[in-house]
């Protein structure tokens, strides 16, 4: 022979054989191969195998078996609701939860899709539970699971739930049914509740139902939405917005806005806006100006300058017949003060009452704020260069300029007086003659005694204005 061969399954070959031997061994042992002695040793089987007799060696417990004693000749299988996923078990295992076990199971089964378990003692699929309608249960589960807000099951048994249609929503968990959208929200595929438009928007009151965010309406410029809005609002005097705003923005200084506009806009020259949130502009009270558009405040004319209205948007040169005073102010006339009667400024420009200067004599400025003084024309006169030019009381005259007037005497009547020792000048007195007085504005001539050729003449009458030429008399009315 070249060599030696394997036994086979079921013979006993000892130590130098020629020949395969029957194996003697009884059910529930195995031989012991490395006897020699030709009588082949059975041995008892071990646990966790199985022992055929005979020659065969023993064999481990597959999986989904076990033998808990030795001698067996067979392993048992698991019963329903246990299993073993090792070789060589002495002991099958509880079934794990969301599962089941068939007998001589190896490895749990997960309980199939819609059911669900927490026992540990399932034997067949058919012991899972079936999740109830609002609830769900995916393979394997060991508990139901409530549908969450924004879908619903109306059916037992489902692995998933199904999503809200567009224009209904559900804000509650394990829910069998969606509700209808509530008016003035949209709600869209899946909602989990009743959304308000969003910021800058508002809800479309012409349709029944809104499904998307798409169906609220933008609001226009000049306009605000908070979230939730019914409609739009105009955005308040001093405030702006723009297209799909959900507030008004304030106008900064040096604007304004009316209500509803979209825009803050810039105030004109002569005005200004000193705050936030202006709703127009105040115009520039006299005495200040704003050059630009968007000021926030006016300038006060400076000396020698003014400004006599409102919204002023430039400083005037002080005119002639008055003055100007420095930081003037509306109280003052807008800046521009006249001089005072009596007085008169005939250049502009000028910052101070100093500029005005009072009237010489024979002249007058009764009225505020003149340029040049008035002469006082012949047969007026006058004192006060803030007063009148006043005419002379009869029998007086007066010369184009006078602050005096004087008393002029015409020739008495008849009968004819002799010339007199010194002749009158045209013929203005220069003295009052001895009884003469003034009575009633008028020059009475009580007795005037005349001696000529050593006769005296007395006169009586009363003597009119005459226009004789000026003569410096020295005498004034009474």
């Amino acid at each position: 022979a070249t060599g030696c061969s394997d036994c086979q399954p079921g013979r006993f070959c000892p130590v130098g054989s020629s020949l395969e031997l029957a194996a003697p061994c009884p059910r529930g042992t195995y031989v012991n191969e490395t006897d020699a002695d030709g009588d082949p040793e059975c041995l008892a089987c071990p646990v966790g195998s199985s022992c055929a007799g005979g020659a065969a060696p023993f064999a481990e417990c597959s999986r989904g078996s076990f033998a808990n004693m030795s001698g067996l000749s067979e392993c048992t299988p698991c019963e329903g609701g246990t299993y073993q996923n090792n070789r060589s078990a002495t002991v099958c295992l509880p079934c794990e939860v969301g599962s089941y076990c068939a007998e001589g199971a190896s490895s749990p089964l997960p309980c199939k899709k819609g059911t669900f378990s927490s026992a540990t003692n399932l034997s067949a699929a058919s012991e899972c539970v079936d999740a109830s309608p609002g609830h769900f249960a995916t393979t394997g589960s060991t508990e139901q699971t409530p549908c969450a807000k924004g879908s619903y099951t109306d059916e037992p048994k489902q692995d998933k739930c199904t999503p809200c249609a567009a224009g209904t929503y559900q804000d509650e968990e394990g829910k069998t049914a969606c509700l209808q959208c509530q008016k003035g929200s949209y709600c869209p595929h899946g909602a989990a509740a009743s959304l308000p438009c969003p910021a800058g928007k508002h809800i479309d009151h012409s349709l029944p139902v809104m499904m998307s965010i798409d169906d609220c309406i933008m609001c226009p410029a000049g306009t605000f939405c908070p979230p939730g809005s019914d409609n739009a609002t105009e955005c308040a005097p001093g405030s702006n917005s723009s297209e799909g705003a959900g507030a008004c923005v304030l106008c900064p200084p040096g604007y304004s806005s009316n209500r509803g506009n979209e825009s803050c806009y810039e105030c004109p020259a002569g005005s200004y806006a000193e705050t936030v949130g202006s709703a127009q502009c105040s115009l520039c009270p006299p005495g200040e100006i704003s050059e630009r558009s968007g000021s926030v405040n006016c300038t006060i004319c400076g000396a020698g300058t003014f400004s006599g209205s409102s919204g002023g948007t430039a400083c005037e040169i002080c005119p002639a017949g008055g003055y100007c005073e420095a930081e003037s102010t509306a109280s003052c006339g807008g800046g521009f003060t006249p001089c005072p009667s009596g007085t008169f400024n005939p250049l502009p420009g000028n910052s101070s009452e100093e500029a005005c200067m009072p009237c010489p004599s024979g002249t007058t400025s009764p009225q505020p704020g003149q340029t040049n003084c008035s002469v006082c024309e012949a047969g007026t006169y006058s004192r006060r260069p803030d007063g009148e030019c006043v005419p002379c009381r009869h029998p007086m005259w007066s010369g184009r300029g006078s602050d005096i007037c004087d008393i002029c005497m015409p020739p008495p009547p008849s009968p004819p007086l002799p010339p007199p020792s010194q002749p009158l000048d045209c013929p203005c007195l220069t003295a009052y003659p001895a009884g003469v007085s003034l009575v009633s504005d008028e020059l009475q001539v009580v007795e005037l005694h005349v001696v000529v050729g050593g006769v005296s003449l007395a006169y009586n009458g009363t003597y009119g204005l005459h226009a004789c030429g000026r003569h410096d008399s020295g005498l004034e009315p009474s």
